[in-house]
């Protein structure tokens, strides 16, 4: 994958070279004695065969994980093969030395690493946040090896993966020794060589360079993630001799002294899913009932022998329920002080816009008096809480729904006037999910509630 050399490390190095990290660690697991054969390294097999057989595992392991869509695996894996393509640099003066030749300490380190590709599956479905999808860092991998000004090496990349933007240009910073003030880098994307960049190579092991927007948005895909070929090579100012320059040669002339390539991951342009439920409030009547207070009348004796219902008297009973409630009109309950010589003669009607009720009752009882009593039952009202499906619209496209978000755009829901709470689930395409409501605050998802003349404005913002 890359292709370099640096001068023979000391066995000791490979004390710290072993520790893999990422989102989460690979176990590191400690060397077996060097007499002990593990997996296929064997005793008779030459530095190279090792190195090329671990390079092999790790492309499997990414080719396995970007099949199935595990990042963080696919990171790591592309990690490992980078410190496998540094240490192929670093021993280039054994790479024919068998492995029982080798020092003890470069033999614990090889099985470490074979160890520590072999026991990968570990991370499998862990998630990767975002911002360690950004850079690819193998510092801790080689961090005890010094640079020197002739042999060269790769150990950071900030720009592995990309996020989308529809303009400007995406950053890259490269950390190696190659990377000097004289020397010339050039950019391949996708097999095209890319001209007009710009190249920074001002600070010692760094270049840092930017590829306009346009040359690559079109390799994006909308809600996967998408890899671009990505070749950086470096070339170093040499002059020319002067046997060369005596036949009309330039001066000087640059020659390749280092390549990278490898894969950058192109992040969605929409990475995020949604799902929004809008709690409201809905006034409806109580299903529990409740009865009014009892209304009562009065109705003296007739003072005649009644001959049938004659002579007789009338009284009126109403019952009345409480304001905002609701009657209903088939419990009217109706007593009597005593029972015989009278019934109930007439209605119900109804007044005070349907919260009163009455009654008429016939009397005809010479001697004595009565009481007559009405009552009905009535409802409460009573607020609920009902639950809608709500949709995000990005702001500045009105009636446009979307149900994939884009990293750095606010989108808005407007919500109803009588608007309770509501429910927010965002899925990040990496499997990471964020679930919000009003009194829940997210570093990734942010959102804000607005109140507007007739209804409630609710604003989101997905960040990376």
């Amino acid at each position: 994958m890359k292709n370099g050399n640096l001068e023979i490390i000391k066995p000791a190095i490979f004390a710290g070279l072993f520790t893999i990290s990422c989102y989460s660690s690979i176990p590191v697991f400690a060397a077996d004695p060097v007499t002990t054969v593990v997996s296929s390294i064997s005793t008779t097999m030459s530095v190279k065969e090792i190195l090329d057989q671990l390079q092999v595992k790790a492309d499997a392991v990414v080719g396995t994980a970007v099949e199935g869509g595990d990042y963080l695996v696919e990171k790591t894996g592309r990690k490992l093969g980078l410190a496998i393509d540094n240490l192929d640099i670093l021993l280039s003066k054994q790479r024919n030395s068998t492995f029982d030749q080798l020092d003890s300490s470069l033999q614990q380190g090889l099985l470490s690493l074979e160890k520590t590709l072999n026991n990968i599956d570990s991370l499998k479905g862990q998630i990767m946040e975002i911002e360690h999808f950004l850079a690819m860092d193998i510092q801790n991998v080689v961090n005890d090896l010094p640079f020197t000004s002739e042999k060269y090496s790769l150990r950071d990349i900030q720009g592995y993966s990309q996020i989308f933007q529809p303009d400007g240009s995406y950053s890259y910073r490269l950390l190696g020794n190659a990377f000097a003030a004289e020397n010339k880098v050039d950019i391949t994307i996708n097999g095209v060589k890319l001209d007009s960049i710009y190249v920074d190579n001002s600070k010692a092991n760094i270049s840092s360079f930017s590829i306009p927007a346009e040359a690559i948005n079109g390799e994006f895909k909308d809600t996967e993630v998408s890899r671009i070929n990505f070749e950086v090579s470096v070339q170093k100012k040499e002059k020319n001799s002067w046997l060369s320059r005596l036949f009309g040669a330039d001066e000087y002339v640059y020659e390749k002294i280092y390549t990278y390539q490898d894969k950058v991951l192109l992040l969605p342009r929409y990475p995020a899913t949604y799902e929004l439920k809008e709690h409201y409030s809905v006034e409806k009547w109580s299903e529990k009932t409740y009865w009014s207070s009892e209304g009562s009348a009065s109705v003296g004796a007739t003072g005649e022998s009644a001959e049938g219902e004659n002579p007789h008297k009338h009284v009126n009973a109403c019952a009345t329920i409480p304001n905002g409630t609701q009657m209903i009109q088939s419990t009217i309950s109706t007593r009597e002080s005593y029972g015989g010589w009278g019934r109930w003669d007439g209605g119900p009607w109804y007044s005070n816009e349907g919260r009163t009720v009455c009654k008429r009752f016939k009397h005809w009882v010479h001697d004595k008096g009565r009481t007559v009593y009405i009552k009905v039952q009535y409802k409460k009202p009573e607020v609920d809480v009902a639950s809608k499906t709500a949709s995000l619209n990005k702001l500045g496209e009105n009636g446009k729904q979307d149900k994939n978000l884009e990293f750095g755009a606010w989108y808005e829901s407007r919500l109803s006037s009588n608007y309770q709470s509501f429910d927010l689930i965002v899925k990040y395409f990496n499997g990471k999910k964020y679930s919000l409501t009003p009194t829940t605050l997210s570093e990734k998802v942010n959102t804000k509630l607005e109140n507007k003349s007739n209804f409630k404005r609710l604003l989101v913002l997905v960040n990376p």
